[in-house]
């Protein structure tokens, strides 16, 4: 464990690659969703578009 001035512990070695990696992937997890909300919202317009909401 490495510990830092603040009084801080981490597993040694995870300041050099362990944070670059958690970060690069919660930035991939973060544009897979902005994607699939996005693809979300295309869906919803096409299937509008495609057929309107019956009127009562």
């Amino acid at each position: 464990m490495e510990t830092y001035s603040d009084g801080a512990r981490v597993p040694y070695g995870w300041n050099e690659v362990g944070i670059e990696q958690v970060a690069a992937h919660l930035y991939l997890l973060h544009e897979g969703a902005t994607v699939a909300a996005t693809a979300g919202a295309q869906a919803d317009a096409l299937t509008q578009a495609v057929r309107p909401p019956r009127k009562r």
